[in-house]
Formats: C-alpha cells, structure tokens, sequence
C-alpha cells in the first residue's frame, strides 16, 4: 500500500509539471476592442479562434404575460429583507475569518494586473465646444485627463506606447472620436496567481476547521453537564 501511495504521489507531480510546462509554452489571449461615435466592439482571440463579445447576437426573446398582484410583491419584498437582515452577520463573521486571505490576494492582484499587457493603443478625438472659447477649454480638459487616464493605467498595468491625438475642431458640430485597443495575458499567469494564494488558503482553512472544533467540544461539554 506505501509502494502504491508514493507511486500514486510521483504520477501526480509528474502530471503537474507536464502540466505547468504546457500552460508556459501556450500563446497569448488575446481582448480586442475598438469604438467609433458611440459604436463599441469588443472580441477574444486565442490561436486562430474568435469569439464575438460586443454586440452580441441577437437572441429571440419569448413574450411572456404574467400578472402578479400587489399583496404578493409587498410579501416577497419583506421576506427578501428579512433574508438579507439575517445573512449580514454570517457575511460580516466570514470576512473576518478570511482578512488574510484578502490581505494576501491584493497582492496577488496587483502582481497579475502588471502581467497583463494593453498595447496596440490607438486614440483619435476632435473636441467640438459652442464657440471658440468654450472648444479651447475643453480641449484642454481633455488633455488633461488623458495624461491622468494613462497614467493610472501605466500603474496598474502594463502600457506599450499609446498613440493618442486629441485635437480642437473649430468648425466641427460635435464631439468625434475613434479609438482601439489590445489586451494580452499568458494563461499561466492565473496559474501563478491560484499557487501564490493556496497556502493562505489552506492556512485560513485549518484555522476555521480548528474553531469549528471547538465550538463543537464546547457545545458537547456544555451538554454532557
């Protein structure tokens, strides 16, 4: 039976480093968004696959008429009350059972945002104002942000030369723009993340397990007596 047990334990080590190896050798996933006057596409890329995100297809949506009489509604609405009075203590009791499991994934989160890459970054807007004043002041309301928007993302995660212009348009009507962008991580990178938050995980677990416990020795004595 030990013989099976540590043949059991090198199969699966082995399987997991095949396993990692292979995760680290996968392309990229790939998020493709672009945007003209209010028209938003979004798709996911990997290898030669392409899945449409934004606009969706169209789905064909069942009319169904159902009438619900007042009384009901109000009865629903207090039971749904009375559920959310007594789910906020367990809610609040877990989250402090799980503070350093929180703690830790911050971190985590951190490291897999700066992992992931946004390039490609191409921007092109015409500031349109009611007059030549009103047009200057917003052009440079623009600027602006756009300086504070890069670099809040330059932070967080990890920008490749953005391509932005944003230009006044004197004797234009209204505001123009158009704009794309790339985003890709390597699925390993989630991997890396799950192995780094584990041990939290397994700490916090066993801690809950040994509390458990003896809530439950206290219980029996409290019983026995």
């Amino acid at each position: 039976m030990i013989v099976l047990q540590i043949l059991g334990w090198i199969l699966a080590g082995i399987l997991l480093i095949i396993l990692l190896i292979t995760l680290l050798m996968l392309p990229n996933v790939r998020l493709h968004f672009s945007g003209k006057d209010g028209q938003m596409k979004a798709s996911a890329h990997y290898l030669f696959l392409r899945f449409r995100i934004h606009p969706a297809k169209e789905k064909r949506e069942k009319k169904r008429k159902k009438r619900e009489k007042k009384p009901k509604e109000e009865k629903k609405k207090r039971q749904e009350l009375k559920r959310g009075e007594e789910e906020k203590a367990p809610l609040l009791e877990m989250l402090k059972q799980y503070k350093p499991l929180i703690a830790k994934s911050k971190k985590v989160l951190r490291k897999l945002c700066k992992r992931l890459v946004i390039y490609k970054v191409r921007a092109n807007v015409k500031i349109v104002g009611a007059d030549a004043h009103q047009t200057a002041l917003k052009y440079s309301k623009g600027v602006s942000f756009a300086a504070i928007l890069l670099q809040i993302l330059g932070w967080a995660f990890t920008v490749k030369k953005p391509d932005i212009v944003i230009s006044p348009d004197f004797l234009g009507q209204k505001i123009t723009y158009e704009f794309s962008l790339r985003v890709r991580i390597r699925p390993i990178a989630f991997v890396i993340a799950g192995m780094q938050l584990l041990p939290a995980y397994l700490k916090v677990s066993k801690q809950n397990n040994k509390t458990q416990k003896g809530g439950k020795n206290n219980e029996s004595e409290t019983s026995d007596r």
